[in-house]
């Protein structure tokens, strides 16, 4: 009998796709493609490198004049006081008229300068060429001087800020007072003195503003009626105090930022700031809405930048922003120094001095072009704030190789180009350092650029 044909079994037909969101209202649906869309431009725009160098040119100026018979002198801070230029200068070395006493330096001058021709100064000279101590040595100290008779052997008065007071027609001296001997430098503390305008004598204030086993506080910025002062601490971060301009020589007002908080005890200071060894400084500049740090690195001809939107921090982590042109190998550049009175167009050019790459402090001009939308370098620089960490340095000289570090003399030679009567012309125009951008994890990008748009992406999907 035939097998009778039997009708294969039925297989279950696969159901037709259906999107997830079938049932939801357009609105909605809209509302949600439109948000991934937005999410796909937020991770494209936060994975872009953020450029936080903002240097455009560096031109050298040239040397700070000189009288012919200096030699060499270093430090190179500046104001604008009673309407002229007063720089403070360190260690000044110079050739004294016959008959000779040993006396070959002051450890602090001062020059004064039309602001519009800063780089040309001018300085009173006794009837040895000598200029004066801008400020005065105790009668200990300038005992001690007298029986040692030695750079190697003496107590230095290292100025390292002049800061105007609110009359315009004075100001203070900030200074180290070190005694160098057996070749340790010993600091005495940090103290203060008084200037007047178009004076090169200081009046020395009694005592010591920071005693010797306190931080050495060296840097200094106005703000208003406000003195802030960065430390120099030999590390790689550095701390913060202020106190009313007027009351600068009064320690009892000074408070210490903490991390959070100002407080009246120097102990609980937090060390916030990067710094180096060789020097750095601190300016507003309005041009980039931000407090900006220049630092030099030890041993090192390159500058770095750190910014801030308060004087306090939090600093952004430094960036390389140029090499100082005409740095001479073996001599590094240190003492960096802002000034802020010559600078122009809104801050998009500004100043920055120097010492050690030859024998005198060195100008140079720095043209800044700002962010393109508008906002602040330190809110671009804002996904690298807390991440401070001690800049790459080069290695240290030889075993016997001199180094200038600090505000140490310079080295006892000529410089043509400071001693010239006619202004300094350029020497030599650099354009931005390549540097890389700043590198950041993915989700600290995007994490800044929501912080930065949230109010339009909130915006957009409400619409």
């Amino acid at each position: 009998m035939a097998k009778s044909k039997q009708a294969p079994p039925k297989t279950k037909m696969p159901r037709k796709f259906q999107l997830p969101f079938k049932h939801f209202p357009k609105k909605t649906v809209f509302i949600g493609v439109f948000a991934l869309f937005g999410l796909l431009v937020i991770f494209v725009k936060a994975t872009t490198p953020v450029d936080t160098n903002f240097i455009t040119s560096v031109t050298d100026l040239g040397g700070i004049s000189q009288p012919a018979n200096f030699t060499g002198r270093d430090g190179g801070d500046s104001a604008l006081v009673g309407g002229k230029t007063t720089w403070i200068f360190g260690d000044t070395l110079y050739a004294p008229n016959v008959p000779v006493t040993g006396d070959l330096f002051r450890s602090a001058t001062a020059a004064i300068a039309d602001v519009n021709n800063p780089t040309q100064v001018s300085e009173p000279l006794d009837s040895r060429k000598a200029p004066n101590q801008l400020i005065p040595h105790t009668p200990e100290e300038q005992a001690y001087n007298i029986a040692h008779r030695s750079g190697a052997d003496r107590y230095a008065l290292w100025p390292s800020a002049i800061i105007p007071k609110g009359d315009g027609n004075s100001a203070w001296v900030l200074f180290n007072d070190l005694l160098i001997s057996g070749g340790k430098w010993t600091t005495q503390g940090t103290g203060i003195a008084s200037l007047a305008a178009n004076s090169t004598l200081a009046s020395r204030q009694p005592g010591m503003l920071f005693a010797a086993n306190e931080q050495p506080f060296r840097e200094a910025l106005v703000v208003g009626n406000m003195l802030y002062l960065y430390s120099s601490t030999g590390q790689s971060l550095c701390a913060v105090a202020r106190a009313p301009v007027e009351q600068a020589n009064i320690r009892g007002v000074y408070q210490f930022w903490n991390g959070s908080a100002w407080v009246g005890s120097i102990g609980q200071a937090k060390n916030i700031i990067p710094c180096s060894n060789m020097g750095y400084t601190v300016m507003y500049n309005k041009a980039l809405k931000s407090y900006v740090e220049a630092i030099i690195p030890n041993y090192s001809r390159a500058v770095y930048f750190s910014y801030a939107p308060a004087p306090e921090g939090p600093w952004s982590t430094p960036i390389k922003g140029f090499d100082l042109p005409g740095v001479k190998e073996g001599s590094p550049p240190y003492v960096p120094n802002f000034h802020p009175e010559f600078s122009k167009d809104g801050d998009r050019t500004v100043y920055l001095s120097y010492s050690g790459s030859t024998t005198n402090v060195r100008l140079v001009k720095i043209g800044i072009q700002p962010p393109a939308n508008g906002e602040a370098a330190s809110t671009l620089a804002a996904a690298s704030y807390g991440t401070a960490t001690p800049i790459a340095t080069k290695a240290a000289p030889a075993a016997g190789a001199r180094v200038n570090t600090g505000t140490a003399a310079p080295a006892a030679t000529s410089d043509t180009s400071a001693t010239s009567s006619t202004p300094a012309s350029n020497t030599g125009t650099t354009k931005k350092a390549t540097t890389k951008p700043v590198k950041l994890s993915l989700w600290r990008r995007i994490n800044l650029y929501l912080k930065r748009h949230w109010n339009a992406v909130i915006d957009s999907l409400s619409h």
